[in-house]
């Protein structure tokens, strides 16, 4: 309810920043509640946003999460055309964290399941590679946690490895000094 009044006074205000937030925001309430169709509607309108004001870091935002929608939705081929679209346009130099998360981390790691998805497991493997150097070289913890869970998805490794990746992830967060939580609870 918050989030579509915020939808409403953004538009009475015609604050485009904010209405691309709140529309962002939105798209992925309706992803969590699987609700493809109406995260769909809401990535579509940041797109056309984003487009109208030529702001390229929602640009890379919305292209990113027009893909999201589509990944769930089965459409393999126009999530994977949002996904490289998305990379091409992200420069580190120009755009900000949120943008690193969406432009240089996310957007491989989604490309990586699509092309799994598309049948292509080497193409696969290199996006996923890419985003977890983009994540490292980043030291962003929580995306080099969400490489590694994506990476092991696309691999169906089994569980072993899964909770060997967690070990690993445990002993990063140790050396850089950062506290892990798992359900609430500090470990």
């Amino acid at each position: 309810q918050t989030y579509l009044r915020a939808h409403e006074l953004s538009r009475e205000l015609s604050d485009d920043g904010q209405l691309f937030r709140v529309e962002f925001g939105l798209s992925i309430v309706y992803v969590v509640r699987a609700q493809y169709d109406k995260a769909r509607q809401f990535a579509e309108q940041c797109l056309q946003l984003a487009e109208r004001i030529a702001d390229s870091a929602m640009l890379v935002q919305a292209h990113w999460l027009l893909a999201l929608s589509q990944q769930y939705l089965g459409d393999f081929v126009a999530a994977r055309e949002h996904l490289e679209r998305s990379i091409a346009l992200y420069d580190h130099k120009l755009h900000a964290t949120h943008a690193l998360l969406y432009g240089g981390i996310l957007n491989r790691a989604h490309l990586g399941r699509t092309l799994m998805y598309l049948g292509y497991p080497d193409k696969a493997r290199v996006a996923m590679q890419e985003a977890l150097a983009v994540a490292q070289a980043a030291i962003w913890l929580p995306a080099i946690l969400f490489c590694l869970e994506s990476f092991f998805k696309t691999k169906r490794i089994k569980f072993i490895w899964l909770l060997s990746g967690t070990i690993a992830c445990s002993l990063l967060a140790g050396y850089l000094q950062i506290t892990l939580y798992i359900g609430g609870q500090r470990i």
